[in-house]
């Protein structure tokens, strides 16, 4: 019952100036706030239009019988017409504007097809770079050769911004836009901002395009400061644009926008015509506050100390703010300067620049301390007092941020993130593929291994009996995303090894299946890495299932001989020699080891955080610090385990529990210990039946909370046992 129209006027006749013009709802542009929006861009010379209220009926002559039907309250707006540019002042020019009857087309369409709410987003890719530019008044236009060689000029300009062939400054009259730009985000009149809603006018003055407002739906919340299309890195536009900003944003002028003369008696006469209709002054008051706080965000840089010497001191400083920021000085956080004087230097939103400040002469005495004798700037313990002085370009209003002192990250690509890398095996002679089987296979022989060897997903990875692999070089591994069969015999084991001292080693991970590992020996392996990524383990199984027997890990170089984590596994039969720390680590596994030994381990022999496991029929002899260690809500069970020669028998700390029976401990320098270490977690606890403790050592330390059933006796429990640990009276010095 509301319809819009356009109205025409004949033979040259006009209402109020306008032969064109629109007759609609007030809602349509949200009541008052279009009014308003109209009256701030006339204010300050902004080409906008003439928009008004009035009382509408529509007189319907049919056949000599006249009908009434009254409308009510309606807004009359202008067209885009030469009676609009004359009304501005400008010199009779061209409109354009970018055709968007493609967009309505396609919304007709979704809509019509009941997709438009749930694929709404896809029109918002549309790109305006393949919409023509269209003149109003296009008949007229080809008329006059002048207005039409306008035309061609506007277009030029419009295409040549929209596909980033021009900056905004090129084409645009950059004052007008920019106070454009900032109503438009004071008002919350962004939809105006939208390029397809916007139509420009072409001065023939002085060859730009100026803004016409348009469907503002102003007097809106906006929640975000929004730049003017493709005008974020335009720097002669941004410093007007801040400027704008601020001062549309002030105080002084938020006062004046609500007092605006004939605003509260547009409201009250809107609310008595439309009771439903509400205004809140907090609309306008709250964008501005918005503005405020993007133009000068608590902090919007990162910086970090590149170096220094006795001249100067280099900062790469990272923008992630919305604005361009200009750096001025660097500074004492109690003000005095350090640098001489200087160009402020611009950096942009997303940009990162490495900045030399040179030094005042006599800046060392600033950090001389003559009680501890310190003399110079030392980075570690000083950075911390020094700030860069910035602003946001075109804003005179200081802020400081401070410095980190280590060097930034780089802006290379992670070429090293393992999941990327290049599954090269087929550079390998001796590595051959089954697509049909889905199996690579390594053929028997002695191989060197020549880089890293990586197997992706979706196969079997498979060794044979009496095959040597050589890591022979410091970038030698195997990285596997399929489960491995390194199956080898008695007579004919597999071997990898590394002749160099200085090769990697071999994880499996994210495996679809379980891994098969028999008669292996691994000797001498360190851990796999990239130049951004290790692990701990010389073989590693990460997320993929793994049985292990016959096999032997010696003279382990890494922190783990082997690295189990977040899987099944079973171990038989299988010997650690010499690891140069732990032997076997593993983190929220379950699993069995039986029939094992451990031998001259550099630090704990079996070592389990967050795990379920059980250990049969093992000997563990000369572990240099724990013979079996558990963590972190741990539970071991063990029977027929033999500990002796070590620092440490058995640990349970952090709400783990280790039941043994039939085991023997045996010239250890602690037998038992059960304590907290993380304070996350609980006591430790042990339950040992039919066991021996033999030798000259303390048979038990435990700390109070945790608790050790011995054979049927609860031991004694003390204080702080964590502080007698890792070195300081028992165990290997480590980090706590």
């Amino acid at each position: 019952d509301t319809w819009s129209f356009r109205v025409k006027l004949k033979d040259n006749f006009t209402i109020d100036g306008m032969r064109k013009f629109s007759l609609q709802h007030p809602k349509t542009r949200n009541y008052a706030g279009e009014w308003l929006f109209h009256e701030m861009l006339k204010s300050e010379d902004v080409l906008s239009l003439r928009y008004q209220f009035i009382n509408v009926n529509l007189v319907v002559n049919n056949g000599g019988n006249k009908t009434v039907r009254e409308y009510g309250y309606y807004v009359m707006e202008e067209f885009f017409d030469k009676e609009l540019i004359e009304a501005n002042g400008r010199r009779a020019g061209v409109i354009v504007k970018i055709d968007e009857d493609p967009i309505w087309a396609e919304r007709r369409r979704f809509m019509t097809h009941d997709l438009f709410s749930e694929y709404s987003d896809y029109l918002t890719s549309i790109d305006f770079k393949n919409f023509n530019v269209l003149p109003f008044g296009g008949k007229s236009i080809q008329s006059d050769p002048s207005l039409f060689t306008q035309f061609e000029t506007a277009r030029s300009y419009l295409e040549s911004y929209v596909d980033g062939k021009s900056m905004p400054s090129d084409v645009f009259d950059i004052e007008k836009l920019a106070s454009y730009n900032a109503i438009c985000n004071v008002l919350g009149a962004q939809h105006s901002m939208i390029l397809h809603n916007v139509r420009f006018y072409y001065n023939p003055i002085n060859s730009k395009l100026e803004p016409i407002g348009f469907d503002g739906n102003a007097a809106s919340f906006n929640w975000y400061t929004l730049n003017f299309a493709k005008t974020s890195k335009d720097m002669k536009y941004q410093e007007v644009y801040l400027k704008k900003l601020k001062e549309f944003a002030s105080a002084e002028y938020v006062e004046k926008i609500l007092n605006w003369p004939g605003l509260k008696e547009h409201i009250a006469l809107l609310q008595k015509v439309y009771p439903d209709y509400e205004w809140s002054d907090r609309v306008i008051i709250d964008n501005a506050k918005f503005i405020n706080f993007a133009i000068a965000p608590a902090n919007c840089l990162n910086s970090f100390l590149v170096d220094y010497d006795r001249e100067y001191i280099r900062l790469n400083i990272e923008n992630y703010g919305t604005f361009p920021v200009e750096i001025n000085a660097l500074k004492l956080a109690e003000g005095r300067s350090l640098n001489a004087s200087m160009k402020s230097e611009l950096i942009k939103p997303g940009e990162r620049r490495t900045i030399s400040f040179r030094l005042n002469k006599d800046y060392q005495r600033l950090f001389v301390k003559k009680k501890s004798g310190k003399i110079n700037f030392n980075p570690i313990t000083d950075i911390a007092k020094l700030r860069i002085q910035f602003n946001t370009l075109g804003i005179d209003r200081f802020r400081e941020a401070k410095i980190l002192s280590w060097k930034p990250g780089s802006d290379a690509p992670l070429v090293s993130n393992i999941n990327n890398l290049k599954s090269d095996y087929e550079k390998f002679d001796y590595i051959k593929f089954d697509e049909i089987n889905k199996v690579i296979e390594c053929l028997p022989g002695q191989h060197k291994l020549a880089g890293s060897l990586v197997i992706p997903k979706g196969y079997t990875f498979k060794i044979y009996p009496g095959t040597s692999l050589d890591f022979f070089g410091s970038e030698q591994q195997i990285i596997s995303f399929s489960p491995v069969e390194f199956v080898g015999t008695s007579d004919e084991p597999i071997k990898f090894w590394n002749s160099t001292g200085d090769g990697n080693g071999i994880i499996v991970l994210n495996a679809d299946g379980p891994s098969r590992v028999e008669h292996c020996i691994f000797e001498g392996l360190n851990k796999p890495r990239t130049y951004h990524w290790a692990v701990s383990g010389g073989v590693n199984f990460y997320d993929s299932e793994v049985y292990i027997k016959n096999s032997a890990f010696t003279d382990g170089r890494s922190e783990d001989a082997l690295n189990i984590i977040s899987t099944n596994f079973e171990m038989d039969n299988v010997v650690f020699t010499r690891s140069f720390s732990d032997a076997f680590d593993g983190d929220f596994v379950t699993g069995t080891i039986k029939n094992c030994l451990f031998g001259d381990i550099g630090n704990d022999a079996i070592d389990v955080s967050g795990s379920d496991i059980e250990v049969y029929n093992t000997n563990i002899t000369r572990a240099g610090d724990k013979g079996l260690s558990a963590g972190e809500k741990s539970t071991i069970t063990a029977r027929r385990l033999v500990i002796d020669h070590s620092e440490i028998g058995i640990a349970s700390k952090d709400a783990s529990t280790i039941t043994v029976d039939s085991c023997l401990l045996d010239a250890n320098n602690l037998g038992f210990t059960a304590f907290q270490k993380k304070s996350a977690f609980g006591s430790g606890h042990i339950i040992a039946t039919h066991t021996d403790v033999k030798g000259d050592g303390t048979p038990y330390l435990i700390e109070k909370n945790s608790s050790l059933l011995w054979n049927g006796e609860k031991a004694e429990v003390v204080d702080q046992v964590i502080d007698r640990m890792y070195g300081a009276e028992f165990g290997k010095k480590s980090e706590r």
